[in-house]
């Protein structure tokens, strides 16, 4: 091959140039660039002084080509225009990859793939531009387009493949920014690449850039993102008191109005209560008071405001601090009444009033408890409690909640029979003696139709009501005088006496040893009782001095069957020693029988012996 051979084929060209066949010069320009390529060996054949001319020429019409093109795709949009511009580009790059414009055309062939919709070539072509040659004046805006680029072409993809290319576009992204910190975009891209990676869960890459973004930008919305990124990721690392104060520099660059603020000071106040939580886990309680009484000073959240004022004063109850935590739980109920915790703070202030000895408000606070929904143990329990507490200031009110559990809480049998003994006790205190009589019928009725719920303690007690019971009928008994005409005032007695002894007899029937042994006396002295009132009764005035004397030694007949009823019933009683039962209505049996009895019962020997077998 001659050295000048290209130069024949460039007065073609010129030829053509100079006569306007444009069809024709693009064609010999194509021939001689396809000719005489730079793979040609012709270039290796001769000195560099020979092939200057035509190299230059080759140059300058892969230039022209790919110009040509790139005009007449911009105009026709024809993909095959595009297509070859891009061809003589390449070729172009390929041909002259070290020449002083390359960078030019990389950014020229770049553009062309763009306009052509190729954006992953386009985002390649960017890159090089901007990143593989010295910096020229098209390099920042080369690695700006880049990522537009990027962007263009993860909107066309979906999976794993658009995930690869987001993740491609941040890396894009932060050589963009490090390499060009003066562009008027940089900081605003390298922002959005932090929040790209926060998202992605790449936390201590995001948390780098963004504290970088921290100290050396200036413009408030890129700080506010970048300390609210900051923010969310020190809440993920759980170390909440960065985040409370990454939460608060966010809050100082972003505007009142911003729709966020929100949402941010809400997680302020969270990560405010996360230091709570965690000083309580560590026994922290002090520090644990501290961080939850903060939290309504940060978040006006209600939820959460609500959460931290409960969870301070279940710490201070924790310590012991009983008028903080009354303060703290009167406060939450006042400015939440219709919040899910109010049950709780109920519990919660029975039990601090109680310990701060605050008697009648824990006592109002049980009996609230008593109503919440919960297990029939718990509301026995609350409702009794308050009773009790009552008791102590209040016998009214105290009254009022032993009737109320009686209404409300008729089983378990045995709980519902104290509160009825609570009653008796109550109004006789009171000196209520109707009322006591009342509740006295009301317990032993109960414990009657009570079952197998009945107990040894419901009987015992029913027992002791049926002989109280029973003590009015006996005064009343008592009390009544045989007066003349005889006959009336003795069947009114002997009445009054039936009452007395059925009384008694149904006391008796519990079998209970104190009670069985109180009726069994009362039952004696009954007799006696009648005895002596028939004896002792008023005689008529008209008898002389026989006819009363007659009348006299009648009535001692009449009573002496009731003396010796009097004195069965008191060797019953005695003779429950035998059975172990020592009480002091058997001793009081045991005297009556001296003085019925004496021979056979004041003699020092039968005493001596009655009291070894007690020993």
């Amino acid at each position: 091959m001659h050295p000048q051979s290209p130069n024949f084929l460039l007065k073609v060209i010129k030829i053509y140039d100079e006569g306007g066949f444009s069809d024709l010069l693009i064609a010999a320009k194509k021939d001689y660039v396809q000719r005489y390529n730079i793979e040609n060996k012709y270039w290796g054949l001769y000195e560099k002084r020979e092939t200057n001319k035509p190299l230059m020429a080759l140059k300058t019409n892969l230039n022209q080509l790919a110009s040509h093109y790139h005009t007449l795709a911009q105009k026709t949009k024809s993909r095959l225009n595009y297509r070859e511009a891009q061809r003589w580009y390449r070729v172009w790059l390929n041909s002259f990859p070290k020449d002083p414009k390359a960078w030019e055309m990389s950014y020229l062939f770049a553009e062309i793939l763009n306009e052509d919709k190729q954006y992953a070539a386009a985002v390649s072509q960017y890159e090089s531009t901007a990143y593989d040659y010295k910096n020229h004046k098209k390099s920042a805006a080369a690695g700006y387009a880049a990522l537009l680029m990027y962007a263009k072409r993860e909107a066309e993809l979906t999976g794993f493949e658009k995930t690869q290319w987001h993740r491609q576009s941040i890396d894009s992204a932060i050589r963009f920014a490090n390499k060009f910190p003066q562009h008027a975009e940089a900081n605003k891209v390298l922002t959005q690449a932090v929040e790209n990676l926060y998202a992605l869960g790449e936390y201590e890459k995001a948390h780098k850039i963004a504290l970088k973004i921290s100290v050396s930008v200036k413009d408030a919305t890129l700080l506010a993102t970048a300390w609210v990124v900051m923010a969310h990721i020190e809440f993920e690392w759980m170390d909440f008191k960065r985040s409370e104060n990454s939460y608060a520099k966010a809050l100082k660059y972003l505007p009142k109005n911003a729709p966020s603020r929100e949402a941010l000071v809400k997680k302020q106040g969270v990560a405010v209560y996360k230091q709570g939580e965690i000083s309580r886990q560590k026994g922290d309680l002090k520090s644990a008071v501290k961080h939850f009484s903060r939290v309504k000073s940060i978040s006006a959240e209600v939820g959460l405001v609500a959460n931290a004022e409960f969870d301070a004063a279940s710490a201070l109850i924790g310590l012991r601090n009983w008028a903080m935590a009354a303060k703290v739980l009167e406060g939450f109920r006042r400015t939440n009444p219709q919040h899910k915790l109010q049950a709780d703070v109920t519990k919660k202030l029975a039990v601090v009033y109680l310990e701060k000895g605050d008697i009648k408000k824990a006592s109002l606070e049980f009996e609230k408890v008593s109503y919440l929904p919960g297990t029939a143990s718990y509301q026995i329990e609350a409702l009794w409690q308050a009773a009790e507490l009552s008791e102590q200031n209040n016998n009214q009110r105290a009254k009022k909640l032993y009737a109320d559990f009686v209404t409300r809480f008729p089983s378990p049998l045995e709980r519902a029979i104290e509160a009825r003994q609570r009653l008796v006790e109550l109004n006789e205190r009171d000196k209520e003696i109707f009322q006591a009589a009342k509740w006295r019928i009301e317990l032993v009725n109960a414990d009657t139709r009570g079952g197998n719920q009945r107990t040894e303690r419901t009987q015992y007690l029913a027992a002791n009501a049926s002989f109280a019971l029973a003590e009015p009928v006996f005064d009343s008994y008592r009390k009544a005088k045989l007066t003349i005409p005889l006959k009336t005032s003795l069947k009114i007695k002997r009445q009054l006496m039936d009452k007395a002894l059925k009384a008694y007899g149904r006391a008796a029937s519990y079998k209970i040893p104190e009670v069985l042994t109180a009726s069994t006396y009362r039952i004696a002295e009954i007799y006696q009782d009648l005895g002596l009132a028939i004896y002792n009764s008023e005689r008529p005035k008209k008898l002389n001095e026989e006819e009363l004397e007659q009348y006299d030694i009648l009535l001692e007949e009449k009573s002496y069957p009731f003396e010796e009823k009097a004195i069965e019933f008191h060797e019953v009683n005695v003779s429950r020693f035998a059975d172990g039962l020592y009480g002091v209505w058997v001793w009081k049996s045991l005297e009556q029988l001296k003085e019925f009895l004496p021979v056979r019962y004041n003699k020092k020997e039968r005493n001596d012996m009655i009291v070894m077998e007690i020993l």
